[in-house]
């Protein structure tokens, strides 16, 4: 009877250790395999860092998205794809106009194709202004039809220099991260702005602002990221 029991608790032991290998196996067969991809060896690293200097070399200066301005573009590098810009400043700023002028210079004046997301304006608003700053001609006597007749001949040339320029405008009021997504993949631009980040739609409408605003920048900033634009 004992060397019964003795072989009965041997035999519960060896199911039971059988059972957790079985668990264990069909635990690993369903987890989420190592994305290798991600990994680099610092010889890899130094290998990129010398091939970006050498590209940097042979075009005589440091390619990317550049800001815009001159005295920032001195002491500011330019923006390099996965990078994340936030233009902040008080109500009435003008940071829409800041940020709207930047896709335009890099469509037209450096050939770079650009994505606008206008959440605060329209096309037109955006095209007005687009012509006022390319033309030198002001934005109040576009909008009232008070140009002379030399004014109007240079608004008929900015109209001209800008045509053809890979400038895309998404004039939608209402935009999430899905579809941003889903609009940089169809474009493929290299630079994304978004006027403005603030008004985008949340899924979760449950969390404080503050929470909804940080996610939303991590959103961004994963997008840039993955999708290798810039985004401002």
């Amino acid at each position: 009877i004992g060397a019964a029991r003795i072989e009965a608790a041997a035999l519960s032991v060896m199911d039971a250790a059988q059972v957790q290998a079985v668990a264990d196996a069909a635990v690993a067969s369903i987890a989420a395999p190592v994305d290798e991809s991600t990994w680099s060896t610092i010889d890899d690293v130094m290998q990129d860092v010398y091939c970006r200097y050498q590209e940097t070399k042979t075009l005589g200066y440091l390619d990317g998205i550049r800001w815009g301005y001159t005295d920032v573009d001195k002491v500011m590098s330019p923006m390099q794809p996965g990078d994340l810009a936030i233009v902040v400043a008080w109500a009435g700023g003008g940071k829409s106009v800041v940020a709207a002028n930047l896709a335009l210079d890099t469509a037209v004046d450096h050939g770079k194709r650009a994505l606008v997301h206008a959440l605060e304006m329209t096309r037109l608003d955006l095209g007005q202004r687009y012509a006022a700053k390319t033309g030198s001609l002001k934005l109040d006597e576009i909008l009232n039809a008070k140009l002379t007749l030399d004014q109007e001949a240079h608004l008929e040339w900015a109209i001209d220099k800008v045509a053809g320029a890979p400038l895309i405008i998404d004039e939608v009021t209402d935009v999430s991260i899905s579809r941003l997504r889903a609009s940089i993949r169809k474009h493929k631009p290299e630079l994304v702005i978004v006027d403005q980040i603030p008004i985008m739609r949340v899924d979760d409408t449950k969390v404080s602002r503050e929470q909804q605003l940080t996610k939303l920048t991590y959103d961004l900033k994963n997008i840039a990221a993955s999708e290798h634009v810039v985004i401002r």
